[in-house]
């Protein structure tokens, strides 16, 4: 079990007291904030003090130095002087990547690029959109329009920094922050981001063995491989040639399950249910007109 931390740590002896509560509910896996105070991001440092969970950061420092073993972002919302780990351009140099590049901390990336996904009927057609996609970003996704060559640029200028640290030897995965942007489409409009960088291979490694690796759960996911647990999708086309096919979901198996896609969207579309969709989307879109505030915004854009 994961967990994002949302709950305010001010100090070292509410840490601990936060300590102890993930070891009754059994969270293997934390991620603490930009706020976090340092005295607080030491207790949270497993290695260090014998705990069975692992924790991550947003800031690469001062989470390396005090042995927390992931980061979350290369870049975030930094308020301390110090830790930027990215130029004023965006990029990221050697020193980043020798904390990084060893292994010893490894990188989970989130990227903005769901222009990437406009206008494509992959990720924004079908049931799996029309029924499953949450109301508030429905509008947002569907006015997209594809990006520009200087879009596409900002957004190599993250990625290239992925390929340096993967290039270095970091294990590097690929995140979102969800509910901040769109489930399932940004996983995929950063997925195809990363192969502006990277070879498709290594950008789907960043879904798949490395995601479970960073997860401790890698004994039982992220390859097919006999022993794992049968947790498969099926998909029309080859990402390995295209990564925008990694999202042409046919069949899904779970737990050596078949599913398609019509059954498991099936509980979703009773007329009722799509009835309501339809009233709730029109009244998101009153309001979002009435007052810009309501609506919905993209909270990253790359390399954030």
């Amino acid at each position: 079990m994961s967990y994002d931390m949302s709950r305010a740590v001010r100090n070292a002896q509410v840490a601990d007291l936060e300590v102890t509560r993930f070891a009754a509910v059994d969270i293997d896996w934390i991620k603490t904030y930009v706020r976090d105070p340092i005295p607080a991001m030491n207790r949270f440092a497993a290695p260090r003090r014998g705990w069975a969970f692992r924790a991550a950061r947003t800031l690469l420092y001062p989470g390396y130095s005090t042995g927390i073993q992931g980061l979350t972002h290369l870049q975030a919302t930094q308020r301390m002087g110090y830790g930027w780990a990215k130029s004023p351009t965006g990029v990221a140099y050697q020193d980043v990547n020798a904390l990084v590049g060893p292994g010893e901390m490894h990188l989970t990336e989130t990227l903005g690029a769901n222009r990437l996904a406009a206008q494509s009927p992959i990720l924004l057609g079908g049931d799996r959109f029309n029924v499953l996609m949450p109301i508030p970003y429905v509008s947002n996704l569907l006015s997209m329009t594809p990006p520009t060559p200087a879009q596409i640029a900002a957004i190599k200028v993250a990625t290239d920094d992925d390929a340096r640290a993967i290039a270095a030897g970091a294990l590097f995965a690929i995140g979102t922050d969800v509910p901040l942007n769109p489930p399932g489409v940004t996983n995929h409009s950063n997925l195809m981001a990363l192969g502006l960088s990277m070879s498709n291979y290594q950008a789907l490694q960043a879904i798949t063995i490395n995601a479970a690796k960073i997860a401790y759960k890698d004994k039982d996911l992220g390859t097919v491989e006999v022993g794992k647990l049968a947790d498969l999708t099926i998909v029309d086309g080859d990402p390995l040639q295209d990564l925008k096919y990694a999202a042409a979901v046919h069949y899904v198996v779970k737990n050596g399950v078949v599913y398609t896609l019509d059954q498991i969207i099936a509980p979703f579309k009773s007329p009722a249910q799509l009835a309501a969709r339809r009233k709730a989307l029109v009244a998101f879109d009153k309001r979002c007109k009435e007052d810009s505030r309501n609506c919905f915004v993209e909270a990253h854009s790359a390399g954030d």
